[in-house]
């Protein structure tokens, strides 16, 4: 199992990449409806810049990204850890 540990690390890191782009499917497939049943963030960010909210839609984009430097520096820090370290 420890041998594991970056590959499924790696697959975490993909896998959380890829929730991120479901954007497409579910405007293409629904529409963004109905109401707030496949609200994501991407649909919000689309919604608001659509209407022309730059602030808002700037403010999510921003929120996303801290979001995914977040989740890549953990996953970073869990590869990059001394193997003594690991249990």
């Amino acid at each position: 199992m420890p041998l594991l540990t970056y590959i499924m690390l790696l697959a975490v890191l993909i896998r959380g990449m890829d929730a991120f782009r479901e954007f497409d499917i579910i405007f293409v497939l629904t529409g963004g409806g109905p109401g707030t049943a496949t609200q994501t963030m991407q649909m919000l960010n689309y919604r608001a810049f659509g209407l022309g909210h730059m602030g808002e839609a700037n403010a999510i984009g921003i929120v996303t990204l801290i979001i995914v430097a977040v989740m890549c520096f953990v996953l970073l820090r869990a590869i990059l850890r001394p193997q003594g370290a690991r249990s």
